[in-house]
């Protein structure tokens, strides 16, 4: 899934094929992209709906220091209502 500065480096889950495994990295290496909460939202989601499971690189995650910004998607409620 392209991740370009066009998308601002989320992947468009829309249009994405359902899949078992999902790499996903946060802060991104070499963009420093950062996933914004909702953005991770919709990723979890996308996973609960299609079984996928997601592998998620957060090597770069204590350079964060907006606190808006989540280090990681375990920050990320799972919540029935999306499935």
């Amino acid at each position: 899934m392209p991740c370009t500065p066009e998308n601002g480096f989320f992947p468009d889950l829309g249009s994405a094929p359902t899949t078992e495994l999902l790499y996903f990295c946060s802060p991104n290496n070499p963009t420093g992209a950062c996933a914004t909460r909702s953005e991770l939202e919709e990723l979890v989601a996308f996973a609960r709906r299609n079984g996928t499971i997601i592998v998620y690189d957060a090597a770069y995650s204590e350079y964060l220091s907006d606190p808006a910004l989540p280090k990681s998607i375990f920050e990320i409620e799972a919540r029935a209502a999306w499935l």
